[in-house]
């Protein structure tokens, strides 16, 4: 699709996206509230043997990586409703080309086109391993 077809779409649709987007916000600020209550509430016993102390300690670790990857999405989603409001919305932040209007309806807040989520999605994974390697 040429990118006037695209931006045409894009303003036909602007509102659809806002909403979409609201929506995900919303639901992303909920699971990270019920993961806070839930974390301050979980392994607060103050008899535990060893086993239920490791337990808490995995389900605590399981609880903060999720929420680490939801806070992400959150800061992704509150992004693309400044891009949305700024106009650059639909374009990759890293050559201003447009995004494929099929990954923009997948996933409405990414910032990136499908080449650089890989290079993106490649360098995090290389920087996560060269932390584990340096740990």
């Amino acid at each position: 699709m040429a990118a006037g077809a695209l931006y045409s779409l894009m303003m036909s649709n602007q509102e659809e996206i806002r909403q979409r987007l609201l929506a995900r916000q919303e639901e992303l600020e909920t699971l990270l509230r019920q993961h806070g209550e839930n974390s301050l509430q979980s392994g607060g016993d103050d008899v535990q043997d060893e086993i239920d102390q490791v337990n808490t300690l995995e389900a605590k670790t399981a609880a903060l990586s999720l929420s680490t990857r939801e806070f992400k999405a959150l800061e992704d989603v509150r992004s693309a409703l400044q891009r949305l409001d700024e106009g650059s919305y639909g374009n990759c932040i890293v050559d201003d080309e447009p995004i494929e209007e099929a990954r923009l309806r997948a996933i409405p807040e990414t910032p990136y086109c499908i080449h650089h989520a890989e290079e993106m999605e490649k360098q995090a994974t290389a920087d996560s391993e060269q932390t584990f390697l340096d740990a």
